[in-house]
């Protein structure tokens, strides 16, 4: 259609539809410009437009494609919401609070909405209205609890991994948890209870271990994306283990995203801290994947050790740049984790420089983690299960969810009642805003 008319809006348009749902994003991109630039008049081409640059995290462009469409159509709840969880995620907390406040005015009997304003209110200091919006949301009548799941539910494939990384309580501390890779007819139960999360929005197939040393990972990824309501499914990986058979396999899966990790200033530095790594041997597998998979959003995440004198905000390493043009590469320091063995990490001093406390945390409102042998945690912080919420052999996602360890964590987070904290939160630092200064023993 296209080729005979050009000028075709409603064809560039479902054509930007299809390759979408196909993930080649640049593709569909270049389609929403080609309608918006034929008909600027038009809301849908700038809100999917903007929900591919949120999935993508570029929050200056799907801020600028929200912000069209609130004018364009300045009653489209969703736009409204959407904008408010972009400005949220772009770090400005007061922003979303305001836009969130509009998309909830619009929709006064929307769970979603409520909650996203109390989360963001909670977190801007306006802690009494967050928790009243946030106790709307989450003292549901019982009919409700099949609405109200986790809108993110992480999938520890493999406990196991191939590395024995030196920032990682993985690798750090290997031996203090049996390690295994999630047997099938736990997979099957498990799916079972994600089909009745009607809210869930995306799946984490990752957590402390490495998922590629699964050998059903690909089946296991199209089985979430046909059989439940997750519209993005991705995970993590060392790059490592990724070869022409298994990159084909996840070409044909549905992934929507992969992060491999590469860490440190230099090629020498990543193979240090990553113990097991080889940083030529990774490269050629990032590129093997790109080439192979063109519709999966490849993205590197760096891990930098920060030394007495790195400025607050890593930068980029320049040899990263270079060998990745083009690919959206995040750097962020070293974090103490929960459970990490500090004997073996790569941190040769422990001091630590405390930000103002944040006394908020919202992953116990927005995720659950499931470990290898069905033990649920409350987040990915909790690498070592020191707080588990249950186990998917005895109870439903839901039931966990809904029960009692989860609720009273959520109270107590909304209470602000530090002393009640599990010693597992406490010592968080998303909780804490404590930023450890981390220095290799190299450097």
């Amino acid at each position: 259609m296209i080729a005979l008319v050009p000028g075709h809006t409603e064809a560039h348009f479902f054509l930007a539809q299809s390759l979408t749902s196909l993930n080649r994003l640049a593709e569909a991109i270049a389609s929403y410009h080609t309608v918006i630039a034929q008909h600027p008049e038009l809301h849908q081409p700038f809100y999917n437009l903007g929900l591919i640059y949120h999935d993508m995290s570029n929050w200056q462009e799907a801020e600028r494609c929200f912000r069209e469409v609130v004018r364009l159509a300045p009653k489209c709840i969703d736009a409204w919401a959407m904008l408010g969880q972009t400005t949220y995620a772009a770090g400005r907390p007061d922003l979303a609070a305001q836009l969130l406040a509009q998309a909830a005015s619009l929709a006064p009997d929307s769970r979603m909405s409520l909650y996203n304003l109390g989360i963001a209110l909670h977190r801007t200091g306006e802690r009494r209205e967050g928790v009243l919006r946030l106790h709307e949301t989450l003292e549901l009548p019982e009919a409700g609890q099949e609405f109200w799941g986790p809108p993110r539910v992480r999938i520890e494939v493999a406990s196991l991994c191939n590395l024995r990384c030196r920032h990682c309580p993985t690798g750090t501390s290997y031996k203090r948890l049996p390690r295994s890779i999630m047997a099938p007819d736990l997979f099957d139960l498990l799916l079972g209870q994600l089909k009745g999360i009607r809210n869930l929005y995306d799946c984490v197939m990752y957590l402390g271990g490495e998922p590629l040393l699964h050998p059903d990972l690909p089946a296991m990824i199209r089985r979430i994306k046909a059989e439940t309501s997750a519209a993005k499914v991705m995970f993590n990986t060392n790059g490592m283990l990724l070869t022409e058979s298994l990159c084909r396999k996840l070409a044909g899966s549905g992934i929507n995203r992969i992060e491999v990790s590469v860490d440190g200033r230099s090629p020498e530095e990543n193979n240090a801290i990553r113990t097991g790594a080889d940083y030529q041997r990774v490269k050629e597998n990032i590129h093997l994947l790109r080439r192979l998979a063109p519709s999966i959003l490849v993205c590197i995440a760096n891990t930098l050790i920060r030394r007495p004198f790195d400025p607050e905000a890593p930068e980029i390493p320049s040899f990263l740049l270079q060998d990745f043009p083009g690919l959206p590469i995040q750097s962020n320091y070293a974090m103490h984790w929960p459970g990490m063995n500090l004997a073996t990490s790569a941190m040769a001093n422990a001091a630590t420089s405390l930000k103002e406390a944040n006394r908020f945390c919202n992953k116990p409102f927005t995720e659950l983690a499931v470990r290898a042998n069905g033990d649920v945690v409350p987040c990915c912080y909790d690498l070592a299960s020191e707080l588990v919420l249950g186990n998917i052999r005895q109870q439903t996602l839901l039931d966990i969810w809904h029960g009692q360890k989860c609720t009273e964590l959520r109270n107590v987070i909304l209470q602000d009642d530090a002393s009640r904290l599990p010693a597992l939160c406490r010592k968080c630092i998303v909780y804490t805003g404590a930023m450890p200064v981390m220095q290799h023993p190299a450097g």
